[in-house]
């Protein structure tokens, strides 16, 4: 074993070995089914823990993931890497691939490659289906996305009397935000009502308003 690979290393690589042994090699093993019942075995070298530590060498850092390049082979070198938790997701056997232009992807690599949410690539697909939808991504033709506005961009902004101060968390009833008026008042203000021009001041404003038929501000929250 190198000697490079100080004992906290080594004891992390010793649950890795072992968590792999026993998915592959012990029926009892939870795992098991997934693993060594449909052929996936540890190669006679890595049974012994010293070739494994010396062959995978040290982690990257301890967010990686060991990982088999073929997911229909088992656990020896030239087919395991240490590899990033969403690389390691994106090469799981029950994802969803497509065969592309550029190669065989699994859907979220491909979301991510042509710039969709996976909302957007669902709408697609659902109305183009897949293999026309993979033709337009070959031939440069995608359909533009519908462009989604950052809720939060208008924070620190100022709409009539009102100062954006943060957005409210609670989503339930629609976008919500927490602003300050002029007279120091706090309210909370639907965002199609703040980007409409629709309530431009706080309540109390608007009763004040209201009370004054000189004054140029209604009960409603609008401007005369």
């Amino acid at each position: 074993m190198s000697t490079d690979i100080s004992p906290t290393e080594i004891v992390r690589l010793y649950r890795v070995w072992t968590s792999i042994m026993y998915r592959c090699h012990n029926p009892k093993n939870s795992q098991y089914r997934n693993y060594g019942d449909r052929g996936i075995h540890v190669s006679d070298e890595w049974k012994d823990f010293d070739n494994f530590a010396k062959d995978v060498g040290l982690r990257p850092n301890e967010t990686y993931h060991l990982d088999r390049i073929d997911n229909d082979k088992g656990y020896f070198k030239e087919n395991c890497r240490w590899t990033s938790p969403k690389n390691n997701h994106r090469n799981k056997r029950n994802n969803t691939y497509y065969q592309t232009h550029i190669g065989k992807m699994c859907q979220s690599e491909l979301i991510e490659y042509i710039g969709y949410t996976r909302k957007q690539f669902k709408r697609a697909v659902e109305k183009y289906g897949i293999d026309e939808f993979l033709i337009m991504f070959k031939e440069n033709k995608l359909p533009k996305k519908r462009v989604v506005e950052d809720i939060t961009a208008i924070i620190g902004k100022k709409f009539g009397k009102l100062t954006i101060l943060s957005l409210d968390e609670d989503k339930s009833t629609g976008a919500r935000y927490y602003c300050e008026c002029e007279c120091g008042k706090t309210t909370r203000v639907a965002r199609f009502k703040i980007v409409n021009g629709i309530v431009t001041y706080c309540k109390s404003c608007a009763k004040r308003g209201a009370l004054n038929p000189r004054s140029k501000l209604r009960c409603d929250g609008a401007s005369t």
